[in-house]
């Protein structure tokens, strides 16, 4: 066996080893390092302001941490996220514990006047923080129009767990059949021999996880495409009295393929809107209308209707009244405008029969009191527009004249010289060349007579 020694010596000679604590030691300088610089940039007058999110975490250790995360526009104009502080709470999960952490990780950066807006999942203990942090994070806007935002991925989930609820018999019969599959090794080995005399490529199957729906999703969508082997195999090999049904059915295998077409687009939804590298404000209104479109189609559907209207009650308990950072940042897009978002007003209504009447002048109103607001705020530091010249009388003339004859001698003198000047076919005398430019010389000069005199 070799030496450590001779372990570094033969992989790198001039690698010098170094202990744990001056490892320690290089590891916090750099963390110290970065983190200073990340404080200057934020306290930088270029970083106007700042979207906080926040969450608790929970490690194999059982223990829970807080993590504080800002999101920012660099003076590149790029989009930054940056992991502020991820805090031990162990103490109980109150609104005064998650405020008073999340207060003093936005004091020690300084950015306490910046903060725009803060997102947490909607559990009670989050609201009751916000309560808590408003009065000392509004100074950036003077109000909390936006200061508190709900996750809108979070709220997908809640949507979605509705539909879970309702067939989890269904989705158990798969769990059972892969825990069954993966508890031993022989049994892998025996289906893996299976799928290639069967000419099927094999591949291993994970549980979803309870926190994460979307794991669920994952697991039907690595398992249906192997549904009939996977099947197969259950059904020989998974051990039930003689007259039971089998653990996987036809009924089985159809609803979990309507299941999985019907939840695709939720996963789509909350891939595209847990973006952190661009703006995902603007797309929310968007995703809203697609989900309504959508529960509306599958409301009538013969296999899930009896999911579908508790989930649409789920969807107006949310977003019946759209977010008024929602309406804001889809206005503000181009490709949108208030005729867009007119449009989607008239599409909800047709939808869910709901009135949004009032919902068009509210958002006006607030548009224009944001701008009223940022222009108190930046006004005075904004590009001046460049007024043009205005030109009238004699000079507006000689100026119209200057421009005719300018494009008259571009037709029929500059061009067509340049054109034979320039022809390789055309052998000229050194003279004619000479008659040439000074026609085009000769033919300018009123045009910069008239250009001196309109100036």
């Amino acid at each position: 066996m070799l030496s450590k020694i001779t372990f570094k010596t033969a992989h790198n000679p001039g690698f010098n080893l170094v202990s744990k604590q001056t490892t320690a030691r290089d590891l916090f300088k750099y963390f110290n390092g970065k983190r200073e610089k990340l404080m200057s940039a934020l306290q930088d007058n270029v970083v106007s302001s700042v979207a906080i999110t926040s969450d608790i975490w929970s490690g194999k250790a059982k223990e829970d941490y807080l993590s504080v995360v800002a999101h920012f526009i660099n003076v590149d104009w790029v989009l930054e996220k940056r992991v502020l502080g991820l805090r031990l709470i162990d103490v109980s999960h109150n609104a005064e514990n998650i405020a008073e952490r999340v207060r003093t990780v936005l004091a020690e950066y300084g950015i306490l006047n910046k903060v725009f807006s803060m997102t947490f999942d909607n559990a009670s203990a989050n609201k009751n923080a916000m309560d808590k942090l408003k009065p000392i994070l509004k100074e950036y806007l003077g109000v909390d129009l936006f200061l508190h935002q709900w996750c809108a991925c979070y709220i997908i989930n809640l949507i979605v767990q509705e539909a879970l609820a309702a067939v989890s018999t269904l989705i158990d019969a798969f769990r059972i059949a892969i825990s069954f599959l993966n508890s031993s090794n022989q049994r892998i080995a025996a289906y893996k021999s299976y799928c290639i005399a069967s000419g099927v490529r094999p591949r291993k199957f994970s549980l979803d996880m309870d926190v994460r729906w979307n794991s669920t999703y994952l697991m039907l969508k690595s398992l249906l495409p192997l549904k009939s082997t996977f099947s197969t195999f259950i059904e020989a090999n998974y051990p039930r009295p003689a007259s039971s049904p089998f653990l996987l059915t036809d009924d089985h295998r159809a609803m979990a393929d309507k299941v999985f077409q019907f939840l695709e687009l939720f996963y789509d939804s909350t891939v595209v809107l847990s973006g952190v590298y661009y703006p995902t404000s603007p797309l929310m209104i968007h995703h809203i209308v697609k989900i309504a479109i959508h529960l509306h189609k599958y409301q009538h559907d013969e296999h899930l209707r009896s999911v579908v209207q508790s989930m649409i009650d789920k969807y107006h308990k949310y977003w019946k009244n759209i977010p008024d950072l929602y309406s804001i940042a889809f206005i503000l897009d181009p490709r949108s405008k208030i005729k867009g978002f007119t449009k989607v007003l008239r599409k909800l209504n047709s939808l869910f029969n709901v009135g949004y009447t009032n919902t068009l002048l509210d958002t006006r109103a607030l548009l224009f009191r944001m701008y009223s607001r940022y222009d108190t705020m930046y006004g005075s530091v904004r590009l001046k527009r460049v007024v043009p010249i205005s030109l009238s009388g004699k000079e507006r003339t000689a100026w119209l004249t200057f421009i005719m004859m300018m494009s008259l001698t571009l037709e029929l003198v500059v061009i067509p010289s340049l054109l034979i000047l320039m022809s390789p076919r055309v052998f000229l005398p050194p003279l004619y060349y000479m008659q040439l430019l000074l026609l085009t010389l000769v033919s300018l000069h009123p045009t910069w007579t008239l250009t001196q005199s309109a100036s």
